[in-house]
């Protein structure tokens, strides 16, 4: 602990001698110069401020900056005689020009002494650090001086969230991510995470790059398989109708040559009859399958109004929310206006009734034996500065509740909008067509199927006579078969480009078939990755809240736009879901006092004096209960009392 501190010519503190106990308190007034012994405690001890800047000529009197400026601290441990003195100089210099007595300023000298031994600014930490008494086996290896991390609370605001994160991991210690990725869950990422070292980030970064070289890939095929569609002699259905008619034909002239026309003939009738009934099948077939289309259709238009109906009342209803939550804030900021008025108008009639009591106690006293007369109207203004008074206090009161309820109100609001607005985005398919009930009627035969069945009638009543007359027509038929399918024979050599470009397409499909897989895969594994991550961060806050308790630290922020996390490291005030940047001044400092505690038990570090200057939110008793529950280091503070004209060292540890 410190001990003792002298400040020689720090800003308006010309010499200053003080002796410290346990916990130590600067109190006075206003404007007197408190902060500054404490800064000048602080800067004797890290060579910064409590607000993170570094020294400059703001350390010197305004009145004499060619002076120098001194502090030096006495430090000692508990149960020891041994102390050891720690002193910082700081002054301007000035260097004459070869050739001239003209001296010109050129700078800032910092001078350090460790137990009167001048030591250079490098070796002070270490020469602190053995003050302290701070064991040289433990590593600390981070960025921030370890002294500024366990002796003020509120470092926390001003350091680094990089330097802060590396604080926290080397406390809570490594997390086994290689074990969590050896989960057969993680099997399809494992080699991913192996190559990216375990980084979730860069891991799903990889998958998303082939993901989009594998979406190019595809743009790529369908632009080859629309170039081979190009490639047409003629149209497709008509080089398949030119083979079926072949295939057909050829038929046709083998069963003619092959039968008798009677034969033939009864062939004939079976056939058509059976055509008769595939193409009613087929119609009936074809009717239901339509029929089937238009009620899937209709169900699948009906389904669409649903979501978007569902999507506009969700949409509306966080709208609704979000507006009730303004409004409230609306109404508390009015009220905060009611209460400044208020404010104002106590203030002023104070000021009226305290000039009247003034001007009345003099009135009513005897000019001749100083006997006061009558005492009952000054009285009466005096009860009434008391209750105006009384109701100052109420209005204050009472603003300073709006206010932080407005605060509190105003982040729900934030989160309300941002609720609107994500609801607002959420895709919902675009709604189809209207499409008209299913047709339920029965269905209809065609003509071409009633000419079928006529047919059918027809050629059951043909006679002898008629069958030699149809046996001269089967001759006919055969040439006129041969001669037609010669034709068409002649065409179908045409289309052998038409059949390549058929062949590449098939191949291109198959190719492309490959990468939608390959794709497929990628996007499950981002998914898993992104799993991955979520059981990472709960090792990590498992591992945290085992070092640091009761304080929470957010460690990723999570980036909506580019599906993303993004590193971060800040604490929340101890109990309460709320960041600490936002807390009140004691919350901050309770918090920051406790977290100390926490690094101190996770490196094994003695206790260093915790100094700070924001505490006038604290009474003496909530001070000495508050913090001697968390600390058994030694406090130095700063603390407003109208009780003192100069700046006061009370020791609150009696």
């Amino acid at each position: 602990m410190i001990t003792e501190v002298k400040i020689t010519n720090f800003r308006n503190i010309k010499s200053l001698d003080l002796t410290l106990g346990n916990f130590n308190a600067i109190c006075g007034k206003n404007m007197i110069g408190k902060t500054n012994i404490i800064e000048a405690i602080y800067w004797a001890l890290t060579d910064e401020f409590l607000d993170g800047s570094k020294a400059d000529d703001s350390v010197l009197p305004n009145t004499n900056k060619d002076c120098t400026t001194e502090v030096e601290i006495i430090i000692g441990n508990e149960g020891s005689n041994i102390s050891h003195s720690v002193k910082k100089q700081y002054k301007r210099n000035y260097t004459t020009s070869r050739g001239s007595t003209e001296q010109y300023f050129s700078g800032n000298i910092t001078t350090y002494f460790y137990d009167e031994i001048k030591v250079k600014k490098a070796d002070l930490q270490s020469c602190l650090s053995s003050a302290f008494g701070f064991e040289k086996n433990k590593i600390w290896d981070c960025k921030i001086d370890p002294i500024i991390a366990i002796s003020n609370p509120l470092c926390f605001l001003k350091i680094d969230y990089k330097d802060l994160r590396e604080i926290v991991f080397k406390a809570i210690g490594d997390v086994d991510t290689a074990k969590i990725s050896a989960l057969d869950l993680f099997a399809p990422i494992s080699d991913v995470l192996k190559k990216f070292d375990y980084d979730e980030g860069n891991s799903k970064k990889y998958l998303k790059s082939l993901i989009k070289q594998e979406n190019s890939n595809i743009d790529l095929l369908r632009d080859k398989i629309a170039e081979q569609t190009n490639v047409q002699d003629m149209p497709s259905d008509e080089q398949t109708k030119i083979c079926r008619e072949i295939e057909e034909l050829s038929a046709k002239k083998n069963e003619l040559e092959s039968e008798s026309v009677i034969s033939a003939k009864n062939k004939e009738l079976e056939e058509l009859k059976e055509k008769c009934i595939n193409q009613f099948n087929k119609e009936k077939n074809a009717f239901e399958a339509k029929r089937n289309e238009q009620t899937r259709l209709y169900q699948q238009y009906n389904s669409a109004l649903n979501i978007q109906r569902t999507h506009d009342n969700s949409v509306e209803e966080k709208r609704q929310i979000w507006s009730k939550l303004e409004n409230e804030t609306i109404n508390l900021s009015q009220i905060i206006d009611s209460d400044t008025t208020s404010i104002s108008k106590c203030k002023a009639k104070i000021e009226e009734l305290t000039k009247r009591i003034n001007e009345n106690e003099g009135a009513l006293v005897c000019p001749k034996c100083g006997t006061i007369i009558s005492n009952e109207h000054v009285e009466i203004l005096k009860s009434e500065l008391e209750s105006e008074k009384t109701s100052l206090n109420l209005y204050e009161f009472n603003k300073e509740g709006s206010e932080k309820d407005k605060a509190n109100k105003q982040i729900l609001v934030d989160k309300a909008y941002e609720d609107y607005n994500n609801e607002k985005k959420k895709p919902v398919p675009s709604l189809p067509a209207p499409v008209k009930e299913p047709d339920n009627s029965e269905c209809k035969i065609s003509p071409e199927l009633a000419e079928m069945k006529a047919k059918y009638i027809s050629m059951q009543s043909v006679s002898k006579e008629e069958l030699i007359a149809e046996e001269n027509k089967r001759k006919q038929k055969i040439d006129e078969l041969t001669s037609r399918i010669t034709y068409l024979m002649g065409l179908q050599g045409k289309h052998q480009l038409f059949l390549n470009a058929q062949e590449s397409i098939e191949k291109y499909k198959s190719q492309m078939s490959v990468e939608l897989s390959d794709k497929i895969a990628n996007e499950q594994k981002v998914a898993l990755v992104d799993k991955y991550f979520k059981m990472k961060l709960e090792a990590i806050q498992s591992r945290i809240k085992e070092v640091f308790g009761d304080v929470e630290f957010v460690m990723f922020e999570d980036n909506i736009k580019d599906d993303s996390w993004s590193p971060t490291c800040y604490p929340k005030i101890i109990g309460k879901d709320v960041a600490y940047q936002y807390g009140s001044s004691s919350e901050k400092i309770e918090t920051g006092i406790y977290i100390i505690e926490k690094i101190k038990k996770a490196f094994g570090f003695p206790n260093v004096p915790i100094i700070f200057d924001e505490c006038e939110k604290f009474d003496s008793e909530h001070l000495k209960e508050s913090i001697n529950s968390m600390t058994k280091s030694q406090v130095i503070c700063a603390k407003v009392s109208d009780l003192y004209d100069v700046p006061t060292l009370v020791d609150l540890s009696k």
